[in-house]
């Protein structure tokens, strides 16, 4: 029968597993974990704010995890590897930075937002039009 009340050590060992690359739903396929439904009722209960933290620093070190394997997928492709195998790799790093990004976009995102406040309704945008240079006659 699968655990429905929240120990402390079952926290640890689900938060551990997280970190080291485990998905929620894969450490919750095991017979000795809680079901899936039970961990989300856990972490939204106001009752266990710590356990909501250390599930949230899981998940951080997760994202450094996969960040980890990318690097390790790239350099361990095996000599000669055919393009299948090269295309494995290519879709198993894509598939964890697109995770990576997704978990921890501070960290991991993509750098390209532009944040822009004005409380000065009459800011204007300095416009400016490139122009080619005409090619010197000979």
């Amino acid at each position: 029968m699968r655990p429905s009340i929240f120990t402390t050590e079952l926290a640890n060992e689900i938060c551990t597993r997280i970190s080291q690359g485990e998905s929620a739903r894969q450490v919750c396929r095991d017979a000795h974990m809680p079901a899936l439904s039970t961990l989300m009722k856990w972490l939204n209960d106001t009752d266990k704010v710590e356990f909501t933290e250390q599930y949230t620093r899981a998940r951080d070190l997760q994202s450094d995890f996969y960040a980890d394997q990318i690097v390790d997928l790239a350099d361990e492709i095996p000599e000669g590897a055919d393009a299948n195998e090269i295309n494995r790799r290519r879709l198993q790093i894509d598939s964890r930075k697109w995770k990576c990004a997704r978990m921890t976009p501070r960290k991991w995102g993509d750098k390209s937002a532009l944040d822009v406040t004005s409380s000065d309704d009459s800011f204007k945008p300095t416009m400016i039009k490139l122009v080619a240079a005409e090619a010197p006659s000979e």
